[in-house]
C-alpha cells in the first residue's frame, strides 16, 4: 500500500515541492521525488503517478518509479488530473493541456486525443470506473459534459443552470 505524501499546512512536515512515497506495509518512506515548483495534486494507481505542479505533469510508471513524460498545461492551480482506477484503465491519464478548457487525454503515455472541453477554465474532473467516459465541468459549473476516451468524442452534456456555482465533485 503505496500512499504519496505532499507538504502543507502551517507547519508542513515535508517541503511543498516534494513527493514522498510511504510504504503503510513497510511503515516507511520508499522514494521521496522533489520538484522546482510546489505539487498541486498527486494522483496514483498500480501502474502510473500523477505529479501535477503550477503549469506542468510529471507521468511516472509504477512500481519502478520510472520517468515517462512532461506535459506543459495551462496554469492548474487546482492541481487536477485523473487517472484510471480499474484493471482495465491503469494506463489512462487525462490532464489539462496548454490551452484554457483543453484536456489531454493520454493511454499507456502517449496522447490519443485533445479536447475542447469548455471554453473556460476546468473546474473538475473525473474517469468513469472503467475509464470509458470522461466528466467535466469549467470554473462556471454551469455545464457538465461527458467524453468518450477512445474518441475524444462528446457524447453528452447537462445543464445544471445558468447561475456560477463551484462543482466540489462529479
Amino acid at each position: 500500500n503505496i500512499i504519496a505524501l505532499v507538504g502543507g499546512g502551517k507547519t508542513p512536515r515535508f517541503p511543498k515541492n516534494k513527493v514522498v512515497l510511504w510504504d503503510d506495509f513497510q511503515s516507511k518512506s520508499v522514494a521521496e521525488l522533489e520538484f522546482g515548483d510546489d505539487v498541486k495534486g498527486v494522483k496514483l494507481n498500480n501502474n502510473r503517478m500523477v505529479v501535477v505542479l503550477s503549469v506542468k505533469v510529471f507521468l511516472y510508471d509504477l512500481p519502478e518509479l520510472t520517468y515517462l513524460h512532461a506535459i506543459d498545461t495551462c496554469p492548474n492551480p487546482r492541481g487536477l488530473s485523473a487517472i484510471g482506477p480499474s484493471r482495465e484503465s491503469l494506463n489512462l491519464v487525462a490532464t489539462l493541456g496548454p490551452a484554457v478548457g483543453e484536456i489531454f487525454i493520454l493511454h499507456e503515455s502517449k496522447l490519443t486525443h485533445t479536447i475542447q472541453a469548455h471554453s473556460h477554465s476546468i473546474g473538475k474532473m473525473t474517469l468513469s470506473s472503467d475509464g470509458n467516459l470522461l466528466a467535466t465541468t469549467s470554473v462556471r459549473g454551469t455545464l457538465i459534459r461527458i467524453f468518450d476516451t477512445k474518441s475524444g468524442k462528446k457524447v453528452q452534456q447537462f445543464r445544471r443552470g445558468v447561475q456560477v456555482a463551484t462543482i466540489y465533485n462529479i
